[in-house]
């Protein structure tokens, strides 16, 4: 999801970049940001691979918790 997430906003700024909608100019500035050279771009960029990440290290922590509170004496909880 997050690729395609970056795809729509990539092709909407390149659309805007070569005229193809109405006020083109004005869409294409407001996209700048988002773009591959924008400062949002950039993070774009890295969330395909640091989403994932991130999403397996919580379900790693998450598991390794709720198998170390199985684990644990009943007086301890």
């Amino acid at each position: 999801m997050v690729f395609v997430v970056q795809l729509l906003i990539y092709g909407f700024h390149e659309l805007a970049e070569a005229n193809v909608f109405p006020n083109s100019t004005r869409l294409h500035d407001a996209t700048e940001a988002y773009g591959p050279d924008g400062i949002y771009g950039k993070w774009l960029s890295f969330a395909p691979v640091a989403v994932p990440l991130l999403w397996l290290c919580v379900s790693y922590l998450i598991d390794l918790w709720s198998a170390r509170r199985e684990l644990a004496p009943d007086n301890a909880r």
